[in-house]
């Protein structure tokens, strides 16, 4: 459900005229889904100056998009505030170690380390990723070839693509959708 909200606001948001405030409540449901497709704004404004080239500059975007601009961030800031108030009342918190290990604690690095290592095993090898994986299992189940596709064919391909506007922007769409769960379990 998620991933249909998030690509329908996308679609919406390169559409031209009134379409284009369709992508409002598209992102709303994708929120409502899954948090991870917080950053579609993000992508939307990459798209608007890389892509649709809309201005030469990310200001000049904002400025010539506010009203979709100021709609989706009014979107995102309502649902955190909701998903805060949710939490707090359900007597949670978002960030439960070790589920999740928040940015702020000193082992954050290390995980997201693992996360990537990980990551290279299971895309580039077909590696298998135990359920609640911990960081000290990663080197039982990782290789020293995973990692190094990860890090390598990634820059590689960027480095080829690098003219063309439509990579970057996809490349910042693997990491903008990556990035809100860069603090879950190394597996998940």
């Amino acid at each position: 459900l998620a991933a249909l909200g998030f690509l329908a606001a996308l679609w919406f948001h390169t559409s031209t005229g009134r379409r284009r405030a369709l992508a409002l409540p598209c992102y709303l449901f994708a929120l409502a889904s899954k948090e991870l497709t917080l950053p579609l704004p993000l992508l939307a404004l990459a798209y608007d100056r890389l892509v649709a080239r809309r201005d030469p500059t990310l200001l000049g975007c904002l400025r010539r998009g506010r009203s979709l601009y100021a709609g989706y961030l009014a979107l995102a800031v309502g649902y955190l505030v909701l998903r805060q108030v949710v939490l707090t009342s359900a007597g949670g918190s978002d960030l439960v170690f070790p589920y999740f290990v928040a940015p702020s604690r000193p082992d954050f690095v290390p995980h997201v380390w693992h996360q990537v290592q990980t990551y290279g095993e299971n895309l580039f090898l077909a590696g298998i990723s135990l359920p609640f994986l911990r960081a000290d299992q990663v080197d039982q189940v990782t290789t020293w070839l995973g990692t190094l596709l990860t890090c390598v064919l990634p820059v590689a391909a960027l480095v080829w693509l690098r003219r063309e506007p439509r990579a970057m922007f996809f490349a910042l769409v693997a990491f903008c959708t990556w990035l809100p769960t860069s603090m879950v379990y190394v597996s998940e």
